[in-house]
């Protein structure tokens, strides 16, 4: 199955180390509140996705030819279900990742479909959001050098700062590659990261964060008919 545009973004966290990327954020508002750098060849910090939460992501990609995109998407989690909607002027299109299944559904339509591959009958292998960040924040290039720069604020959040840089002379795709991200004490993930390459940057920030999520969101509401995944696959090309 083809995903659109801006689904899916912990899996672009992990993709975007290794091609162009980049994108500045300006209201993000950011106050430090310690400098002081800490240095390990070895990942510093732990991350655990929450078994229950909700936020907004916004995503922001600008490259070296000075075009940009920014997606949002509305994510939930409640124990091994999760939900993902896009928030565009298009058409709005939810994934579910649920105990009985992977299911894309199309509001304004009122239909769904099984999330399938579009060469095999197989449950397509979408994209979880456990443990999000996790390749990215364990990377394991030839030089790889973690900093702990201290605590800071967002939004009201206390945070854990920490930098990543990868120097990888056998693999240039992921050569000279600077991470940053900010680990929230209560969420224990990351809820802002900062990916520079020499093509780019990219940052993908967590807002709207709530603890509690509404349990009927993981449903495929009454009145949608399910489909044939090609029907899904064929409305996804005309949105993009």
């Amino acid at each position: 199955m083809r995903w659109i545009k801006g689904k899916f973004a912990w899996c672009l966290i992990s993709l975007v180390c290794l091609t162009t990327c980049g994108g500045p954020s300006n209201k993000s508002n950011i106050d430090s509140k310690s400098k002081q750098e800490v240095f390990s060849s070895t990942p510093p910090f732990k991350t655990l996705e929450p078994d229950r939460y909700q936020a907004i992501r916004t995503v922001v990609v600008n490259n070296s030819t000075g075009t940009s995109e920014v997606s949002r998407t509305a994510i939930a989690k409640d124990g091994s279900a999760r939900r993902e909607e896009t928030i565009s002027p298009g058409k709005r299109v939810i994934y579910l990742d649920l105990p009985e299944g992977r299911f894309i559904l199309l509001p304004e339509s009122h239909i769904y479909a099984e999330a399938v591959s579009e060469h095999s009958n197989k449950s397509s292998s979408m994209p979880s959001l456990e443990d999000p960040g996790s390749e990215l924040v364990t990377q394991t290039g030839s030089e790889t050098v973690y900093r702990a720069l201290g605590r800071e604020s967002l939004n009201g959040r206390n945070l854990q700062k920490y930098q990543i840089v990868v120097n990888n002379s056998v693999a240039s795709d992921v050569s000279n590659t600077e991470t940053t991200v900010w680990i929230d004490d209560e969420l224990g993930m990351p809820i802002r990261t900062e990916v520079k390459t020499t093509n780019g940057r990219t940052i993908i920030e967590l807002s709207q964060i709530g603890r509690s999520v509404d349990k009927q969101q993981f449903q495929i509401p009454a009145g949608y008919q399910k489909v044939k995944p090609e029907v899904i696959r064929q409305e996804l090309g005309r949105i993009d």
